[in-house]
């Protein structure tokens, strides 16, 4: 017999002596193959006792504030004694009875749970450190960051070519020909005295996805393992995230746009509470700290002060917009002097735009009221800052990214690449691809001698018939060209299993832009170096379209191609980074699902997302001997609180890979769905490795020496 200890933040809750409390643990569910899992319990019941009330701040009087439900607890499950889980708590309420508090409701949920509740809905704009990756969007930055990319510096840690500037255009077309010079064409072409090539103003900057990761650990706080978020990995690391957040140029806006700084300015004074605020304030930002309670307001109140006309004044918060004021003149006020108006929690940034040049000079006011029982406690500050409006227009790069959640990056990724993670015991999300994540393990547990032999099943594995692997966006200019072309979506694959001839379509879904790409051929048939991607619709109309994920290959010495800088001047370059859907220009990994040409080496490559990250998987699972099986046994505890989802199991002397565990921890009865390994295996002709005599003392196998007695013919 089990017992059952649950301790939350590190204080012990009181159980009932006879409820079930039951676990299921999957990594990653056949019958749901674009969704990560994680260890989960059933909605159980503790008792509402003295120690339990205490722990809970009698969570059932709603006069009582004080226990917020609406965040999940660390909590550690006991098996004896021995710790069996670590995770999350959440309260999902209480039961009255006879006017009494009797029950509270819980439900507990493992630790890679926790990355869905940091990063909630979070949009890319809220990664602090993207603010730094600021540069002057002008044609010298352009031109220079289009050869080689901007490195950026977090924490200490340099970054290359972390922000580059790709061959892509927002609207104009581009091509090559060099017997038809045109001025203020896209053609690249060199042509002397002639202006005409990319104009600069058409190409937006990419950020690397590898910082933007990095962004994401300081922001939340995470540590991803370096098992696939790695430098050494170009199938990741070389991937870039195009920075389209709107239709059309950077510049097309009447006004330009600079961010408030200087706040480190703290007015002197008794009724600052400086030390309270002093972790709130940076250069460029304050924040508002979580609110202890319902009843807690936060607030601020900016005077500006100013001669400038016709501005703008916009706060955000985490990259989203939070108030704006348009059309200013002059000093103005903006926020709140009603001390009970509550502000969201966040991080907060100030910025001005203007037509002409304008300065700013800011005094802002921060409040936090923790209204309590007895008393009111306020903590303020006053402290100032300051803003310069030029006419050159800044590229913010936590302002440009898509609107695309963060969590949203991150799932998309882990669909990509078929990852799987789980935190360790050392607080580290450990990602890998499910394959690898399967590969790590060699142990096996035998539980023969367990079994419940009063049921068992086995059933069809796999529901699904077909599964279609595609992205959401395909409708930019070449890939719906494609579709029309030759009748199926660009980078599409569609997998059917044989052995299944019933059942629905599965659909996963990248929820990115996927571009095809053109490489540009002169008008006399020679093929130039240059690559390009457009991002337009079928009608040649400016798309917005999904977040765009792409490789960036860099040309060395390759086509020389023209960038316009004026109407008037021109710059030849022959260094430039073009897009791709591959790693390289030759057979390397691609985006595409489905094996296609290669838009640059005009063949067909064959590593493709389905091939190297799904192929196994998918391939295993609709094998005509796959089956899934479910049992029922007591597992000792001696596998409960070893096993790994990546062991194996034994049964009857047949090796089965797990697909979930339910188990109640009370009894050690688990409910087991397993998948029964199946491997090929080749017999060999064994007469080529053998002569009819063996004329020898010893022979070699696999550089292990065999003796051999017999000498004579066999």
């Amino acid at each position: 017999m089990l017992k059952l200890q649950l301790y939350v933040e590190g204080e012990a809750i009181e159980l009932f002596e006879d409820e079930s409390v039951s676990l299921t643990q999957t990594i990653q569910n056949v019958r749901d193959i674009s969704k990560i899992f994680t260890d989960f319990s059933k909605t159980f019941n503790v008792p509402a006792s003295k120690i339990n009330n205490k722990i809970f701040k009698h969570f059932y009087n709603y006069s009582i504030v004080g226990f917020d439900a609406g965040t999940k607890k660390s909590a550690e499950i006991y098996l004896n004694h021995q710790l069996f889980k670590k995770g999350k708590i959440k309260l999902e309420g209480a039961s009255i009875k006879g006017g009494k508090a009797h029950t509270y409701r819980v439900t507990f949920f493992g630790d890679t749970i926790n990355m869905k509740d940091l990063l909630s809905d979070d949009k890319l704009g809220a990664l602090d450190v993207l603010y730094d990756f600021n540069f002057e969007y002008n044609s010298t930055n352009v031109i220079n960051y289009l050869q080689d990319g901007l490195d950026v510096t977090i924490d200490g840690v340099n970054y290359p070519d972390a922000v580059i500037i790709p061959l892509i255009t927002h609207s104009q077309r581009l091509y090559y020909d060099s017997s038809a010079p045109e001025s203020q064409s896209g053609n690249l072409h060199n042509a002397t005295g002639v202006i005409q090539g990319a104009k600069y103003e058409q190409l937006k900057p990419a950020v690397r996805v590898y910082a933007l990761i990095k962004a994401i650990e300081k922001k939340y706080n995470l540590r991803f393992s370096g098992d696939f978020f790695n430098a050494s990995n170009p199938s990741f690391y070389n991937l870039y995230l195009w920075l389209h957040r709107k239709e059309g140029g950077i510049l097309e806006e009447d006004k330009i746009r600079s961010q408030a700084s200087g706040f480190k300015q703290i007015l002197q004074g008794t009724n600052n509470d400086k030390d309270f605020w002093r972790d709130f304030i940076t250069n460029k930002t304050f924040k508002f700290r979580k609110e202890d309670n319902d009843r807690d307001a936060q607030q601020y109140l900016i005077k500006v002060s100013t001669d400038a006309t016709n501005y703008n004044v916009i706060v955000e918060v985490d990259g989203e917009e939070h108030t704006r004021v348009d059309g200013a003149n002059g000093n103005i006020e903006l926020g709140s002097t009603d001390f009970r108006e509550k502000f969201p929690n966040g991080t907060y940034r100030i910025f001005f735009e203007s037509e002409s040049s304008a300065d700013f000079q800011l005094e802002i006011r921060c409040n936090y009221m923790n209204d309590q029982w007895v008393g009111v406690n306020n903590r303020t500050v006053t402290f100032f800052g300051n803003a310069t409006v030029t006419t050159q227009a800044n590229f913010e790069i936590a302002l440009q990214t898509p609107e695309v959640r963060v969590l949203d990056l991150i799932t998309g990724l882990f669909k990509m690449f078929n990852l799987t993670a789980f935190q360790d015991d050392s607080g580290q999300i450990v990602v890998k691809p499910l394959d690898e994540f399967y590969r790590q393990s060699e142990n096996t547990y035998d539980l023969t001698s367990y079994l419940d032999n009063t049921e068992s099943t086995i059933d069809n594995l796999m529901p699904y018939r077909r599964i279609r692997f595609s992205y959401k966006g395909t409708e930019s200019f070449f890939s719906e060209n494609h579709k029309e072309l030759f009748g199926f979506t660009w980078g599409e694959e569609n997998y059917e299993g044989l052995t299944v001839v019933e059942g629905d379509t599965y659909t996963l879904e990248l929820p990115f832009e996927h571009h095809k790409f053109e490489r540009l051929i002169d008008t006399n048939g020679t093929y130039t170096d240059a690559q390009w991607g457009w991002s337009v619709d079928i009608k040649q109309e400016t798309y917005l379209g999904e977040p765009l994920l792409f490789y960036a290959v860099k040309i060395t010495n390759g086509t020389d191609i023209g960038i316009v800088k004026t109407s008037s001047s021109k710059e030849v370059i022959n260094d430039y980074y073009i897009p791709s859907n591959s790693v390289s220009i030759t057979e390397s990994q691609n985006l595409n699902f489905k094996a296609e040409v290669n838009e640059y080496a005009g063949i067909v490559f064959e590593s493709t997302l389905y091939k190297t990250y799904y192929d196994s998987y998918i391939g295993d699972t609709f094998k005509k001997n796959r089956r899934l099986s479910k049992f029922k046994a007591y597992l000792p505890l001696r596998v409960l609180l070893n096993f790994t989802l990546a062991d194996r199991f034994i049964i009857y002397d047949r090796l089965y890979k797990i697909n979930t565990i339910t188990t109640d921890l009370s009894t050690g009865l688990s409910n087991l769905e397993l998948i029964n390994e199946v491997r090929d295996t080749v017999i060999e002709e064994q007469d080529k490795y053998f002569a009819d005599t063996v004329d020898k003392k010893y022979i070699t196998c696999d550089s292990n020496k065999v003796t051999v007695d017999w000498t004579g013919t066999i």
